[in-house]
């Protein structure tokens, strides 16, 4: 105890001993001369513009090329893993692999040519009495409540392409998985289902891929983004948030929506141009539940993106225009000015878009004869392209040379 008290008395001694040696400011250490650069902050993916395609099986290399000499740097692919399987009599995740292969090769021809690929999920990854749901089919009211396997059915499919393509030399040259193609209750209310289910596949993916860019597409109108926004904006930040564009409907797709002349069966071709000849600008409706036609023009198309453009810029979140487009029939002069419009739109909002669509369908094709008088039935054959050079095909490459050009001198 003695021994015990004597240190104690001692300690202070020590300690002040101690602290001798010991400078009151001690030298730093030297700084590092060539401190690191701290890591861009990336806010969003390079700015595309280019088509939607076919189908990847149906796609050919040689379409690839030719886009690209059009000045395109993007492709929207279509992917339909569920129509391929069943036509082969395979199962659906039987068959993937095999398709996921046949994918990455029209990945690599695009990469050889510099252009960039969104992989689009264009359909449901299930099966529905032995068929493949179609677009009208799971935009019926009721389709996602009664189908809950839809959930379960992405999230695979999603985790199956992201370990397919997880090649370093895929990282930037897949721009985005699109993970469904327009879902929508009738056309226009947003699927709860959808909303709720998409942070799940975000999640799957990235356990997978920590930094692809994922396209969300809420829905079919751009009202959705103003309406659901609190259930649409995700916490991941590599989200490219998407829509497709085809306002006033009556006027870009004329004779294939509302009264369908383009399926009539007794209409003369003059019956059916008649009814459906919609001029832009000009009267015609938005869409389906509008009771009358009002005069549409640039300020009515930035009105009906409206939503969409606040949404990006309350979040400050990339955009993608997956589809636009106007009908080949419709009137050459009209439609051209469409395109310069919504363009404008998109340019001026730094929105990335891609046009609907290069050799799909011979309806939406720059390579399609135009105008009225080439209108056709579908109990007619379909035209062969134009043996010379459209007027929508030269604007469109005008505009993807230029604008193009300046994405690459700029990166934006």
């Amino acid at each position: 105890m003695k021994k015990i008290i004597a240190l104690l008395f001692m300690l202070p001694i020590i300690l002040a001993c101690g602290d001798k040696n010991i400078p009151d400011n001690p030298p730093k250490p030297n700084p590092d001369p060539n401190p690191p650069t701290p890591p861009a902050v990336v806010t969003s993916p390079p700015r595309v513009r280019g088509f939607m395609v076919q189908s990847a099986d149906g796609l050919h290399v040689q379409t690839i090329k030719d886009l690209s000499t059009w000045g395109a740097n993007v492709i929207r692919l279509q992917l339909n893993p569920a129509t391929y399987a069943l036509k082969r009599g395979k199962d659906l995740w039987t068959a993937l692999p095999e398709y996921l292969n046949l994918v990455e090769e029209k990945v690599r021809a695009a990469q050889s040519v510099n252009v960039k690929v969104i992989l689009d999920l264009h359909e449901p990854p299930i099966y529905v009495n032995g068929k493949v749901p179609t677009l009208d089919d799971h935009n019926q009211r009721g389709f996602w409540t009664n189908h809950p396997e839809m959930k379960d059915a992405l999230i695979r499919m999603w985790k199956n392409i992201a370990q397919h393509f997880t090649k370093k030399e895929y990282e930037n040259e897949i721009w985005g998985y699109d993970l469904f193609n327009e879902p929508s209750e009738k056309g226009r209310a947003a699927v709860q289902e959808w909303l709720a289910m998409v942070p799940d596949i975000i999640t799957a993916i990235r356990t997978v891929n920590k930094n692809v860019w994922i396209v969300f597409q809420p829905g079919l109108v751009a009202e959705t983004f103003q309406k659901e926004k609190e259930k649409i904006i995700q916490k991941d930040k590599r989200v490219v948030y998407s829509l497709h564009f085809y306002c006033p409907e009556t006027f870009a797709c004329q004779g294939i929506l509302y009264n369908g002349e383009y399926n009539s069966k007794t209409m003369t071709h003059e019956e059916a141009i008649a009814s459906f000849k919609r001029e832009y600008p000009g009267k015609a409706k938005n869409h389906w539940w509008e009771k009358e036609e009002t005069y549409c023009n640039k300020s009515t198309l930035e009105a009906e993106l409206k939503p969409l453009t606040d949404f990006a810029s309350e979040y400050k979140v990339p955009v993608l225009i997956g589809e636009f487009s106007v009908i080949t029939w419709a009137p050459v002069e009209s439609a051209i000015r469409w395109f310069k419009d919504v363009i404008d739109i998109f340019e001026k909002n730094n929105f990335s878009w891609c046009f609907h669509a290069f050799r799909e369908w011979q309806g939406w094709s720059l390579e399609s004869p135009e105008g009225l008088n080439a209108f056709w039935f579908s109990r007619e054959k379909a035209p062969a392209p134009q043996a010379t050079e459209t007027e929508r095909a030269k604007y469109f490459k005008e505009v993807f040379k230029k604008l193009n050009k300046d994405t690459s001198a700029t990166g934006k």
